[in-house]
This record gives C-alpha cells, structure tokens and sequence, in this order.
C-alpha cells in the first residue's frame, strides 16, 4: 500500500509529463502557424490559441519573426524546466530523500528559471517598444513570476542540502 505522500510524488510526476507534453504541442502549434503565416500572412491571425499578430505580421516579417522567437524561446525553456522537474521526481526515493544530486539539480532549476526571468527584459523591452507602433500585441511573460518560482525552487534546493547534512550526520551516529 501505497503512502500519501507516494501518492503526492506519482501525481506530480504524471502531471509534470502532462505540463512537458502540453508546451510540446504549443511549441509545435506556434512554429507550424509561423510556417505557414510565412507565404500567407492571413495565419498570423491565430497563431494558437487566438493569439493575433497579424498587424505585426503585415508591417514588418522581421519583427514578427523577432516576436514568434520570444515566444518559442519561452515555451522551449518551459519545457527543458518540466523535463528537469520530471527528472527530479523520478529519482526522489523515500527511503533516502535527500541527495546532492537532487539538491543539485533542485538548485540548476533555480538558476534556470532566474535565466528566464532575466530574458524577460529584453522581451518586455521589445514588446513595450513594439506596442508603440502595434497597440494590439499581446504581453504575456514578466519577469517577477519567473523570480518568485526561482527563489522558491532556490530555497527548496537550500532545504535540500541542510537535509543532506542532517541525514549524513544521523548515518554518523548511528
């Protein structure tokens, strides 16, 4: 019989999956409308999900292309997050929680996701200088979502090497 928080771990992992699969097929929707906004520019219409960046698109290829790449570039950091989480939860044991190889790659996504949150600077930066000429565009990322996740995924790696500790130290004793 299976604990809760078995149970808890099992439902993050499947969900973590279903998060990796998700940004996949967006990553995939967004890139296969690009494709085939390039010789008709009416695709730029709903990218996915009614995203519209029509207006974008008939004024300038370049900087919708810039705009489609910030986007990518996020759903793809998205992913290789989820991954690295579904990597963390597939080798979480019980018995021994606390490793330096998952404090470690605890404290890589960390520096991932502040890597993504520093990126949003030169996306808001270009999006706030694109809605000037375009006041439609859509804005989605900032970056203090992106810092509040990293510094508590920062502190749970934290957690984790203090556990380390404490766990290395009971095996000493005993």
């Amino acid at each position: 019989m299976k604990t809760k928080t078995e149970r808890i771990l099992i439902t993050m992992n499947v969900l973590a999956w279903l998060a990796l699969v998700g940004l996949i097929v967006q990553l995939g929707a967004i890139l296969i409308s690009y494709g085939v906004s390039i010789p008709n520019p009416t695709g730029a219409q709903n990218l996915y999900l009614g995203m519209n960046l029509y207006v974008l698109r008939q004024a300038d290829f370049w900087e919708y292309t810039g705009m489609v790449a910030f986007i990518a570039f996020f759903l793809i950091a998205k992913a290789l997050i989820a991954w690295r989480v579904i990597k963390v939860l597939s080798q979480i044991k019980l018995e021994n929680p606390f490793t330096a190889n998952i404090a470690g790659r605890l404290e890589q996504i960390s520096y991932f996701i502040f890597g993504m949150a520093v990126m949003t600077f030169p996306y808001s930066a270009y999006t706030e200088w694109l809605l000037k000429k375009f006041p439609t565009l859509p804005q989605k990322y900032t970056s203090g979502d992106f810092i509040f996740l990293a510094g508590i995924i920062f502190v749970l790696a934290q957690i984790f090497k203090k556990g380390i500790e404490i766990q290395s130290e009971n095996e000493l004793t005993v």
